[in-house]
């Protein structure tokens, strides 16, 4: 069952994950992982390529600003919450991120699902990174900012 709530957004942790404030309590933090996708992550050993900017696009978009969170599920060992949120603008988290390429539709997504409503969810955002990655938007240009060109790779 989906819960929906109002949070100010705090600061992001990578570019599918944000920290959310209560608007009648700042000090009220929670996590919020957007459902169904998968950003570069960022390592103290070694960020992979796009981390940084798939996180700074997340932040330019969403930090300081209230959305409307929407938990989807919760997985039970580690109480993580993953949902979508949406801003005052109407603009939509994940599908955003998906169509400017700083997100992938995670692989296992659907597997589990049975639900019609979700099926479909996953539809519109496998769509919008099959578009992205033919646009060569976001991480989908090349590995790690770089671009092979037909007699190796160049920065």
């Amino acid at each position: 069952m989906s819960k929906t709530f109002i949070g100010n957004v705090k600061s992001v942790l990578s570019g599918d994950t944000l920290i959310l404030t209560s608007p009648k309590n700042p000090n009220n933090e929670r996590t919020l992982s957007l459902a169904y996708v998968t950003a570069p992550h960022l390592k103290r050993e070694g960020d992979e390529p796009f981390a940084f900017q798939s996180r700074e696009y997340l932040r330019d978009l969403v930090v300081g600003k209230p959305v409307q969170a929407t938990v989807l599920y919760t997985i039970p060992t580690s109480g993580r919450e993953f949902g979508t949120a949406q801003l005052q603008d109407g603009t939509n988290l994940p599908d955003e991120l998906v169509k400017a390429g700083w997100l992938k539709v995670r692989e296992d997504a659907g597997r589990k699902e049975e639900s019609d409503e979700v099926l479909d969810r996953l539809e519109t955002l496998r769509q919008l990174e099959n578009k992205a990655k033919a646009e060569d938007k976001g991480l989908h240009v090349g590995v790690g900012g770089m671009e092979r060109q037909d007699s190796g790779w160049y920065c």
